[in-house]
């Protein structure tokens, strides 16, 4: 077969990925750039940014990802990721308003980083941590979904303790209610709801030293707020 018709082009990618470190953390702002030229023009431009750990960027082979989960060992499956919380939805949450998915927001380029305050945030747990990995106390929602009902607890007695607890967001407006009638058994149709706000080093103490949600709950119950001894014998049915 006669060869007609023949043409060759020479195309070369490029990939730079600039940084700056983030002053006392192992984290950094990165700009990924990948320039694709076309005998000698420039044809596209594929620019990424984002905040990652500095160990995330040394590890980048070719042109893999680069990846965004930081390595938190005190967060769930010790992993985070990086997020933006403006002044008004940091406030709004630990004003226990929101809730702290809708609190924040993703990094995509440089100028959302002007936007609020940069933090690390575990979405498997739902915990927010500093740039170093400790944990940050938010809100904690309480209600019969954690065991605070007339089954287990003499509510009114609760009632009384949690009013004069300064950590309770809104107590001056708890009281005791009735549980949704789809999940409410025999001699379990009351609950508290409220919202428990820990100082800093009560939440990293009972974060770090409990094996679970359910735990934690436990402990912020019956050992923080000191419910214990308002809890109901087996035989005990009435509050």
């Amino acid at each position: 077969m006669n060869r007609i018709f023949e043409k060759e082009k020479t195309v070369r990618t490029k990939r730079t990925i600039e940084v700056e470190e983030i002053e006392n953390t192992n984290l950094v702002k990165f700009l990924d750039k990948i320039e694709m030229v076309r005998d000698g023009e420039p044809t596209k431009e594929i620019c990424t940014f984002g905040v990652t750990s500095l160990e995330n960027i040394e590890s980048v082979k070719d042109f893999e990802s680069i990846k965004l989960n930081v390595f938190t060992p005190k967060a769930y499956q010790e992993e985070s990721t990086c997020v933006v919380i403006t002044d008004e939805n940091y406030n709004m949450l630990m004003n226990g308003n929101i809730h702290i998915a809708d609190a924040i927001n993703d990094i995509n380029k440089e100028s959302d980083l002007n936007k609020g305050k940069l933090f690390l945030f575990n979405w498997g747990s739902h915990k927010l941590l500093d740039l170093n990995g400790e944990f940050l106390s938010i809100p904690i929602p309480i209600s019969y979904m954690d065991s605070l009902d007339n089954e287990r607890y003499k509510l009114n007695k609760c009632l009384v303790k949690l009013k004069l607890d300064n950590r309770i967001l809104d107590r001056e407006k708890i009281r005791v209610s009735s549980i949704p009638y789809y999940n409410c058994d025999e001699g379990r149709t009351k609950q508290i709801e409220c919202m428990c706000l820990l100082s800093n080093e009560e939440y990293r103490e009972l974060m770090e030293n409990s094996k679970n949600s359910w735990e934690a709950k436990n402990k912020l119950l019956n050992d923080i707020l000191g419910l214990k001894e308002f809890r109901k014998e087996d035989e005990d049915y009435e509050d």
